[in-house]
C-alpha cells in the first residue's frame, strides 16, 4: 500500500530545504500503515509530512533530524491552516502518538 507520496519540489525558491531522509520515510509508511485505515494517507513536502484523512487535511508533522520526536500542529477548518500552539495539543510527539491526538482531536478513532 502506498501511503507517503512525494510532492514535486518548488524550483523557484532559492534556499535548500530540509529533506526527510529515506529512513524516517520509511518510519512514516509503517507507522501510517499501523492504523490500518485506507482513508489514513500522508505526503511529503520539504521536511513536513501531511497527513489526510479520507482525502481531507488532518495534521502536519515536522521532521526533526536526529530526534524519534517530530513537530505536531493540528490543521484548523476555521482557518483552513495548520496550528501548533493549539490548547491541550502537544507540540511534538512520535508519529504515531501525533496521528493519534488529530484522530481523536477530529472524534475519528
Amino acid at each position: 500500500m502506498q501511503t507517503i507520496q512525494r510532492r514535486k519540489k518548488n524550483t523557484k525558491k532559492k534556499h535548500k530545504k530540509i529533506a526527510i531522509p529515506e529512513k524516517a520515510i520509511e518510519q512514516l509508511r509503517k507507522a501510517i500503515d499501523s492504523f490500518e485505515d485506507p482513508r489514513l494517507i500522508g505526503g511529503t513536502r520539504g521536511r513536513f509530512c501531511y497527513v489526510m484523512y479520507d482525502g481531507e487535511p488532518l495534521c502536519r508533522l515536522g521532521y526533526k533530524p536526529n530526534s524519534d520526536q517530530w513537530e505536531f500542529a493540528i490543521y484548523k477548518y476555521s482557518t483552513g491552516s495548520y496550528s501548533n500552539s493549539e490548547f491541550l495539543m502537544p507540540r511534538q510527539g512520535t508519529i504515531v502518538e501525533c496521528i493519534k491526538t488529530a484522530l481523536h482531536a477530529y472524534d475519528l478513532m
